[in-house]
């Protein structure tokens, strides 16, 4: 089995927007725009959610908007939680959120899901956190954790056990 960093298993791996450094204006209805609240329990909850007009969501998508297969990871208060988006939807990420594009021909995105909740369970993160009242865990201690990767089959089925 080989090990890799997450950076390096990683397409790219971003933060989102951050909405008061781009003086995002919301609107009452729109896209919504996630944050990390949106998905401490497993699944995504667009309760109380922002919005933001058509204009800004276009001006974001390309970078914010996650694809399915595609990991969010929080970085920012609830430090590792996180889920893989199951299915295409128009919404966008704020800047407690990382989104994680993984290179799926080297890592099943439900097995590299199953391995950041491991470390949030395990209380990994809390060694790395930085910030005054704020904690959060930065881009480049994420990109350089250590993932063991056994072949992708493998990782498949040792996925599938655990979604059961």
């Amino acid at each position: 089995m080989k090990l890799m960093e997450l950076g390096e298993i990683c397409e790219s791996m971003h933060q989102g927007i951050n909405t008061a450094a781009d003086k995002v204006d919301y609107s009452i209805d729109g896209y919504q725009i996630l944050q990390s609240r949106n998905i401490t329990q497993g699944f995504i909850d667009y309760t109380d959610s922002k919005r933001v007009d058509f204009e800004t969501y276009q001006k974001y998508k390309e970078k914010y908007n996650p694809r399915p297969g595609d990991i969010l990871l929080c970085n920012i208060g609830t430090i590792g939680n996180s889920l893989v988006v199951k299915q295409e939807n128009d919404f966008l990420i704020a800047w407690n959120l990382f989104l994680l594009k993984v290179n799926q021909s080297l890592v099943h995105p439900n097995y590299l899901n199953y391995f950041l909740i491991y470390l949030r369970e395990t209380n990994f993160y809390t060694k790395f956190l930085t910030g005054g009242t704020v904690k959060f865990i930065s881009k480049t201690t994420l990109s350089s954790i250590k993932i063991p990767l056994p072949p992708l089959e493998e990782q498949k089925r040792i996925a599938a056990i655990l979604d059961k």
